[in-house]
């Protein structure tokens, strides 16, 4: 799914092995993305001929942009990727000629070309086995535009969470609206803060000219009131996360050095708390994507055009009922229509009633 702000078209979508590659062709700042999805088998015969079929598929695409992500089974160097040898040298060798092919660099190993850390950990039998093998490649010509590449613990999985940043254009979009967090009405202490601010800022009605002078003003001051609180809630849950991912970094290289039973029963109770932190972002992921369960995730891709293309439709006012029951299909006048209903928003007074609950009150301040 593209964020809607990527301003990316969509040019075509191929599910070339059903649950294994997807190919998504998009149009984003003038440039054409070819965004690849794989999931390579586990077994050895099956993985090369996938590979075979991925070399196919990519020479539609050569002149694209190539962005190419997932789990691949295997390593290039197991020299530096793997804490043992290559058990699939022959999957290996065939992954090696398509990335050969299409000039492809793996972005991790770009960024950190002497580090050695893994997307899988694996603890049995006092034992540790441990490999690099979800990665992203993209395209040579793409390699000036690639800011980070990163492994991150998560806690639901044995595998890592690979994480790319690219520069899609030379310049960044500005964002024209400011939504409002709804999640933040759940939170007691912003409640307190917000509150706090109004009754300070009502006492400034003086300060300006007129009413709606002051309201424009006080709009501006929530939205950065708003922004602020969000930041910093952000980032004491974002430090918390980055110390917990870097305990289990810790543990896993010590497991690696000595294989302790004890050390991978922590290892498991740091996963469950990291866990729990990422819950809340998936969450937040699931509202801005418009899914209600994690199992929507896994709808075909025809789902998710269809869902674009439903609130695409549900954005968009066709026709307008006014005053009188008479129903325009014209531009202008709903826009005149609207013009004149924000001008009568625009002279109304604030009154608390008594029994309007705080929560209730904010909500309908940031409805005007």
């Amino acid at each position: 799914m593209f964020s809607p702000t990527a301003n990316a078209t969509v040019l075509s979508s191929t599910e070339a092995v059903k649950g294994r590659l997807l190919i998504v062709r998009a149009e984003i700042e003038s440039s054409v993305f070819c965004f690849v999805n794989l999931y390579a088998p586990n077994l050895g015969p099956e993985r090369i001929g996938f590979f075979t079929l991925l070399r196919n598929e990519l020479i539609k695409y050569h002149q694209d942009h190539l962005i190419i992500g997932g789990d691949f089974n295997c390593t290039l160097d197991f020299t530096m990727d793997r804490t043992g040898k290559e058990p699939h040298p022959r999957s290996s060798q065939s992954l090696s000629s398509v990335v050969t092919q299409f000039d492809l660099l793996d972005t991790w190993r770009v960024k950190h070309p002497q580090s050695r850390q893994y997307t899988q950990v694996r603890v049995g039998n006092s034992r540790v086995s441990a490999a690099r093998l979800d990665r992203f490649y993209i395209s040579q010509n793409l390699s000036s535009r690639l800011i980070h590449s990163n492994i991150n613990p998560v806690g639901f999985t044995n595998h890592h969470f690979v994480t790319i940043d690219l520069v899609s254009s030379p310049g960044e979009r500005v964002k024209s609206h400011w939504f409002f967090n709804n999640k933040l009405l759940q939170d007691i202490t912003f409640c307190q803060s917000f509150e706090h601010f109004w009754q300070q800022w009502k006492r400034k009605k003086g300060d300006f000219s007129s009413l709606r002078q002051w309201w424009e003003v006080g709009k501006a001051q929530i939205c950065v009131l708003c922004q602020q609180y969000t930041s910093h809630s952000t980032a004491k849950i974002k430090a918390a996360v980055q110390e917990l991912e870097a305990s289990i970094k810790n543990i896993e290289e010590g497991l690696q050095r000595d294989s302790d039973p004890a050390m991978g029963h922590v290892l498991q109770e740091k996963r469950l708390e990291l866990s729990s932190f990422l819950q809340e972002r998936v969450k937040g992921a699931l509202v801005r994507s418009r899914f209600l369960q994690l199992k929507d995730m896994d709808a075909l891709t025809s789902f998710f055009f269809n869902l674009e293309r439903s609130v695409a439709q549900r954005k968009q006012m066709t026709c307008l009922k006014l005053q009188g029951g008479r129903v325009t299909i014209s531009p202008s006048e709903m826009r005149s229509h609207a013009i004149n209903q924000k001008k009568e928003k625009t002279n109304t007074h604030f009154y608390l009633h008594p029994k309007l609950t705080k929560l209730a009150f904010i909500k309908a301040v940031l409805k005007k």
